[in-house]
């Protein structure tokens, strides 16, 4: 097996699978939070907003570009 990265190392040690995407599909996860409906259950917002940042995160830190971030406030979807 290949050397693991720290980064790697850290991540398995929080319980965490890696997940290998295509550039796209990180675009369409990164999006999604703001098309949840207001009356989206609470623990739903939370997630779809921890997926899109790890999303969005991921892209920036791989070189590309991601799509503009919309926070909950601006989409009506505030706890």
């Amino acid at each position: 097996m290949a050397a693991l990265s720290a980064d790697y190392e850290r991540e398995q040690a929080k319980g965490r699978i890696a997940l290998w995407l295509d550039p796209e599909d990180l675009k369409f996860l990164a999006c999604e939070y703001s098309r949840l409906p207001e009356e989206a259950p609470p623990e739903a917002r939370r997630l779809w907003m921890r997926i899109a940042a790890r999303a969005h995160v991921a892209l920036q830190k791989s070189g590309h570009e991601p799509p503009p971030f919309v926070p909950a406030a601006q989409t009506g979807n505030q706890e």
